[in-house]
């Protein structure tokens, strides 16, 4: 099976063929593509009728049809082969029901779609007058000609006079036609995405410790003059070394994982392992398994900038897949079991989600949202959702069921008061309703009536 990205190549590449009027290798690269769609079907007709292949571009357009019965334009090409095979019926047909598919529109632009063209009403009309005269119904060519005079843009109309002059004598006229090379073609983003990207670009030095420093790329770390800014060809000098210290020296580098020796830097415990932790956003650090429990929420908290506050760790079990909750230091000796190649993952968040956070207004849930991306929040019909933000003119940041997350402001509608038997408060009576929040909430409601 082809992928979505050959297809785009080879529709491409014939295009292009079409536009060197190389019609036999445009029929090529299209009968090339595994799933072709309409469109290409569409094409497939078109170059096969240049190629005076009728029987062949016939049955391309029926596929075409096929699968959108309502595209006026196939219709329209579709009688126009027809025409040329004197199936005439079957011409008429196709230019009634392509008018049918206009629904009444003077004229449908098929540019967003890739068709660089437009079909008036006025043309179907003068091409089924055309059949109309090859099947001797003189008074209904006539009609059809009159009425694509009246639909027929200001402008000339010398053609359909001419045509409407030859029918009231009685003869035949041509038909109009799709300009030669006008066929549907793929978008230009998507023909863009086919090109190789350099997403990395090239180094340059942007600022370098050493004078003059003017290399740019990957390569190890060398000694440098600094004098003379160029990679040294004599090897460091190594300090004295008592006897019998060799294979300590030979092996130690193979302990230590990385090693800062520069400044007052502290050197890295050679057991330590690389944790991430994921929040709002993700964060890694090094910590040595046997951490205890405070120990590891304060280095957390440190990472993360949080000073106080509850909040529930999470690691996932290796087996089952399932997010374990670490409430104590018998869980935390379950976790540093989970380790992979020195590596550890944790998840975070917050016992009260809502902590700091102040609540503009209620909304409640009118269709279920599944969401989209990890940042969207899920909710079925008739939850209740608290707003939190405004993220724009579209989506809303909130909270329920103990998740926040943003989602679209026309899921949701303002939730309606509790009636009751006492008086109804005000918005002066209640203290949690500030002057901004209710300009909030009143915005709320004013972008909800667009919906």
């Amino acid at each position: 099976m082809s992928s979505y990205r050959d297809l785009i190549g080879d529709w491409d590449r014939a295009v292009q063929a079409i536009d060197r009027q190389d019609w036999q290798s445009s029929l090529n690269y299209l009968t090339n593509i595994a799933e072709p769609n309409v469109r290409i079907w569409f094409n497939l007709g078109c170059v096969r009728m240049h190629l005076c292949d009728l029987s062949g571009a016939l049955q391309e357009f029926d596929k075409a049809i096929v699968k959108d019965d309502r595209l006026a334009i196939c219709l329209f090409q579709r009688g126009i082969v027809h025409l040329q095979l004197d199936m005439l019926d079957e011409a008429l047909g196709d230019f009634r029901h392509a008018l049918t598919s206009l629904r009444g529109n003077p004229v449908i632009d098929y540019t967003q779609l890739g068709l660089r063209h437009r079909l008036y009403s006025w043309q179907v009309l003068y091409n089924m007058a055309a059949v109309y005269c090859r099947l001797c119904r003189w008074q209904e060519a006539q009609q059809s000609l009159e009425e694509a005079v009246r639909r027929k843009p200001q402008g000339s109309n010398v053609k359909l006079k001419s045509a409407l002059s030859i029918a009231k004598r009685n003869k035949t006229f041509e038909p109009v036609d799709i300009p030669k090379g006008i066929v549907f073609r793929p978008s230009k983003h998507e023909v863009d995405e086919l090109k190789l990207k350099d997403f990395l670009g090239t180094s340059k030095v942007i600022s370098s410790v050493v004078p003059n420093d003017r290399f740019a790329g990957f390569g190890p770390l060398r000694p440098m003059h600094l004098e003379s800014a160029e990679p040294s060809s004599v090897p460091p000098t190594l300090p004295d070394i008592p006897a019998g210290t060799t294979a300590q020296l030979n092996s130690a580098p193979a302990a230590v994982p990385r090693e800062v020796m520069k400044d007052n830097t502290q050197v890295i415990h050679p057991d330590s392992v690389v944790m991430k932790v994921h929040y709002e956003y993700t964060v890694a650090t090094r910590v040595t398994p046997g951490t205890s429990y405070t120990d590891l929420l304060n280095i957390i908290r440190s990472k993360l900038g949080q000073q106080s506050g509850q909040m529930q760790l999470s690691y996932k079990d290796t087996e089952t897949q399932e997010l374990i909750p670490i409430k104590g230091q018998a869980d935390l000796e379950k976790m540093w079991n989970q380790i992979v190649e020195r590596r550890i993952t944790l998840w975070y968040k917050p016992t009260d989600p809502l902590a700091g956070r102040h609540v503009l207004f209620r909304t409640l849930a009118i269709y279920n949202y599944s969401g989209e991306g990890p940042e969207d929040m899920e909710f079925n019909v008739g939850d209740v959702i608290d707003v939190l933000s405004e993220v724009n003119e579209e989506w809303l940041e909130g909270h329920s069921n103990g998740k926040i997350g943003i989602f679209p402001l026309c899921f949701v509608e303002p939730q309606k008061p509790e009636i009751t038997d006492s008086k109804e408060s005000s918005c002066s009576e209640d203290t949690s309703c500030t002057p901004t929040r209710a300009a909030k909430k009143v915005a709320f409601e004013v972008e909800c009536t667009k919906y």
